[in-house]
């Protein structure tokens, strides 16, 4: 097999990808660059955040909701922030990857910068409140649900596991590997 290069842009740290169906584009984000990509086939646009972004996520408005190290924001079209909420941590933790379930919350977690031990958290944001669901998290990187929404899948990267919760569309529930 031969990969094709689709977009030919040189990201410090890129991560993340997400199809936008209703928007027909591609998002991805540049955590190291600051910046949420949205490519729609044709052209790569780099939206400026101020901020590491860490995960990003469309939303039904054309907003894409995105995972700054400091706060939940909105990205609007023209590549305006609007804050959502802040995030109950310090300078030292950052955000890292997120997922929308299937109840169309999202679903996001953190990491230290010097990717140490057990101060990172995961938390879910239903669009008004921002909720902490795990502590004790060393580097969130993975999350997903399966098919028939009772179980969600999570990763810790340096545990070198992959958590299995039962799901209720509230809670995570006992996790077992």
């Amino acid at each position: 097999m031969k990969a094709d290069v689709l977009i030919d842009i040189r990201a410090q740290l890129g991560e993340g990808p997400r199809w936008d169906a209703p928007r027909r584009r591609l998002l991805w984000v540049d955590i190291e660059g600051c910046a949420l990509h949205a490519w729609d086939g044709s052209d790569d646009r780099a939206l400026p955040c101020g901020a590491r972004v860490g995960a990003a996520a469309p939303t039904a408005t054309g907003e894409v909701l995105v995972a700054l190290a400091d706060r939940l924001a909105f990205v609007g079209e023209d590549g305006t922030l609007r804050d959502a909420a802040p995030f109950p941590h310090g300078p030292e933790l950052r955000m890292n990857d997120g997922a929308c379930d299937p109840e169309g919350r999202f679903w996001v977690g953190s990491m230290r910068l010097d990717e140490g031990p057990g101060d990172a958290a995961l938390y879910r944001f239903d669009g008004r409140e921002l909720v902490t669901v795990l502590t004790g998290i060393d580097l969130s990187n993975g999350i997903g649900w399966s098919p028939d929404h009772s179980l969600m899948y999570y990763v810790d990267s340096p545990t070198r596991r992959i958590d299995v919760f039962d799901y209720d569309g509230e809670a995570v529930n006992g996790g077992r590997s």
